[in-house]
């Protein structure tokens, strides 16, 4: 395989960045963290979710299967903006919106969900499968699952802003002054891209035709490109998270460290996208002359 020994290199090197981006983070939540604080509890909870996707978006992408990264991606996004916007919200709106987060969102998807299980019971009583409904009937019970309590404006405002597209939006323009996120928003480019994938639209199908159309060097420099940037975001993810996670505890000092490994993946990861780049170089140069004699 072609860059076989240059791709090892740098998932390895990408492999090092989470890895001691993930240590900083146990050790800082081991140093940190209160047991009674649902702050907390639910901050090392989207964590260890967030670990676990990544670890399957690692795997993934590392055997050739970048759509299906890019799919699993979208999950690891969602995670790291809900890690983000609670670590940088100040102490007094940090506890209300874990409060809505644990419980008024949690109420919402009760209620949807309970919906949702009447339509699969009223399929299975028409068969005479009593058993087989039981389940459902369970998930429409308000006593053990409770419902929210809010009209479904309120409802719909509350699911917009726990988004990730509604918090990147937010933290680009309310960021705390000494954490800056201006450009967060460029993040949702690729998040977009996975919806297409997720959605099976007609951008989608595109994209596997794109791939289709690509004489065989492009299209082997491509691949690896599309995967050496899932890894880049992976690490992006991780790092930002590591971050946010310090500014939450007030910890001043920084972890040095991970940025020699960020800037290791960088320089391992940049020939191959120049690489890349330049099979790209006649198509936008044709295009730019194009647009420039209108």
């Amino acid at each position: 395989m072609l860059f076989a020994a240059e791709m090892d290199e740098i998932q390895s090197a990408m492999l090092s960045a989470t890895a001691a981006c993930r240590d900083s983070i146990v050790k800082t939540f081991s140093e940190n963290i209160q047991s009674d604080s649902h702050v907390d509890s639910t901050l090392n909870d989207l964590f260890a979710y967030f670990s676990d996707r990544s670890q399957a978006i690692s795997h993934l992408a590392s055997h050739g299967y970048a759509w299906d990264a890019e799919i699993i991606l979208r999950c690891a996004y969602e995670a790291a903006a809900k890690i983000w916007l609670i670590c940088l919200s100040p102490d007094s709106i940090r506890i209300k919106l874990i409060e809505e987060f644990r419980g008024i969102s949690a109420e919402i998807h009760n209620r949807k969900k309970a919906r949702k299980a009447n339509f699969v019971k009223q399929l299975h009583l028409s068969r005479n499968a009593q058993y087989d409904s039981r389940v459902f009937n369970f998930l429409e019970d308000k006593e053990i699952f409770q419902h929210d309590e809010i009209n479904k404006k309120e409802r719909k405002a509350i699911e917009q802003k726990w988004s990730f597209t509604e918090i990147v939006n937010y933290l680009e323009a309310n960021h705390p002054k000494d954490f800056p996120m201006k450009y967060i928003t460029s993040l949702l480019f690729h998040y977009d891209a996975a919806s297409h994938l997720i959605h099976s639209d007609d951008h989608a199908l595109d994209l596997m035709l794109d791939r289709e159309l690509r004489n065989q060097e492009e299209l082997t420099l491509l691949t690896l490109s599309h995967t050496i940037r899932i890894w880049s975001d992976l690490v992006s993810l991780w790092f930002m998270s590591s971050e946010t996670l310090r500014y939450r505890f007030d910890i001043v000092e920084k972890n040095l460290k991970l940025y020699e490994y960020i800037e290791r993946f960088n320089e391992l990861s940049d020939p191959i996208q120049e690489k890349f780049n330049q099979t790209q170089e006649h198509f936008y140069n044709t295009w730019q002359r194009k647009e420039n004699s209108k």
